[in-house]
């Protein structure tokens, strides 16, 4: 094997690896799981990937869910902040970016949000209201997410 080729594979191995083998464990409100994790406020439509949610979300919001690119929320993760409770009668929704679309395998649902998956032809399954390790097949599916 030439030492081009070798090395193509052994970068390519190396991102994969950075890509998808790191662990953001479970996730609290309060925490920062390790691993790559982004917080999105719809509020101030901003997105922070591993820093601060300080940065992205404004006084007063709360997380309405965390989203995750595998089982067992593991894999990339986003928490998704709202400007109130979702019992609140407001309705917010969230358009993956490449990491989550057509790729959430676990989530977790926060301060009484119904999470919804919903896919290219606008079908929804949910309310997810607790915590799944697993969302089945139409997690592979999700391109916008729906909190009620």
């Amino acid at each position: 094997m030439n030492s081009v080729f070798k090395r193509s594979i052994t970068t390519t191995l190396a991102a994969t690896g950075l890509l998808v083998g790191l662990s953001t464990g479970t996730a609290s409100a309060d925490d920062n799981p390790p691993g790559i994790k982004c917080d999105y406020s719809i509020t101030t439509k901003k997105m922070q990937c591993d820093g601060s949610s300080d940065q992205v979300r404004a006084p007063g919001d709360v997380v309405a869910a965390a989203l995750f690119s595998a089982y067992n929320y593991e894999g990339y993760a986003v928490r998704i902040w709202v400007d109130q409770n979702c019992k609140t009668g407001a309705t917010y929704w969230f358009r993956p970016d490449r990491r989550w679309y057509k790729n959430v395998r676990s989530l977790q649902a926060w301060n009484q949000c119904g999470v919804f998956l919903v896919d290219e032809n606008g079908q929804r399954e949910g309310p997810y209201t607790e915590n799944r390790p697993t969302v089945g097949r139409f997690g592979t599916q999700t391109v916008k997410i729906d909190l009620e």
